[in-house]
Order: structure tokens, then sequence, then C-alpha cells
């Protein structure tokens, strides 16, 4: 699945599980029967309007998608360079193991003499990103402290 199409299914998804709003009488407030995303996770991290119309919208979903990553809009995101969307495919599908929260100094690499490196290309940042996946495996890995947005997939394969 080329990263645009695998996008567009996220979209779709966090889309879906958006609408599986209900309003929870038990705890006076909305509430979300999600599949794939962990809504209400996403409303707090993004401050998000749930009540908005437009947050129901498949676009709006698109945005958020596009903002989880740390772009300003799906747009953005779709016009990507390839490198760059291997990438954001990528940590995509690992958040739960490396935290949006995490990416943003994950690139900025302090060497043994002191010397602060900053990967800007794209394809440094894939090789360093597919580096790090690689250390997770490791026993001694320390696991992230935060989360992603991302539900851990049922077991049932008819949900998969």
């Amino acid at each position: 699945m080329t990263p645009i199409a695998y996008f567009k299914l996220q979209a779709k998804n966090l889309n879906r599980d958006i609408k599986t709003q209900f309003f929870n009488e038990e705890e006076d407030l909305l509430d979300y029967k999600p599949r794939f995303f962990d809504v209400n996770d996403i409303v707090v991290t993004y401050d998000l309007d749930e009540r908005d119309p437009k947050f129901k919208t498949l676009g709006k979903a698109q945005w958020i998608i596009a903002v989880i990553l740390g772009l300003k809009s799906w747009n953005e995101l779709i016009h990507s360079d390839p490198v760059s969307l291997e990438l954001y495919k990528l940590m995509f599908e690992h958040q739960n193991e490396i935290t949006p929260d995490e990416w943003d100094d994950m690139f900025i690499i302090r060497t043994m003499e002191g010397n602060v490196i900053v990967l800007d290309e794209p394809s440094e940042k894939l090789e360093y990103y597919k580096l790090q996946l690689e250390t997770l495996k490791e026993p001694w890995a320390m696991p992230s402290m935060g989360h992603g947005h991302l539900l851990e997939k049922e077991t049932d394969p008819k949900l998969n």
C-alpha cells in the first residue's frame, strides 16, 4: 500500500471512530466506541471541539492525521516527497513505540564529544528512525514513557 493510500485509510478509520460518538449519561460527557484510535485522547491532546459539526467530517479527520505527524495540513502531508512520506508512514505505524511527543527532539543528536547534530534531510531522518526502531527490539531497550493515539489491535481476525 502506498503511503498516500495508507493515510487515506487512516483518515477514514479515524472518521469512522469519531462517528461512534455518543452521550455517556453515566459520566455526563461525550464518549466513543472506537476500533482504531483513542479518540478521547486525540480530543484532549489537540484541544478539539467535539461539538463542532465539522468534527465528524472526513476533512477534519484528514487534518488530525496530519497534525499528529506534526504537519499543518493534509495538503502538506499528501504533497510531501516520497522519502518523507515513507518516514511519516513509519512514524504513524509505530507511534505507540516511539510516540509523537518524542518526535520533535528525536532528530537532534548529541555525540559522545558533546557535539550536536541536527538531521534535516528526509533521507537522514528515515535512516535514523529505522535504526531507532531496530534498537527497540533489543532486550535492553527502554520502552517509551508516552503513548500514541492508536488502539491495540484486536485478536479477532475479522477486526484486522
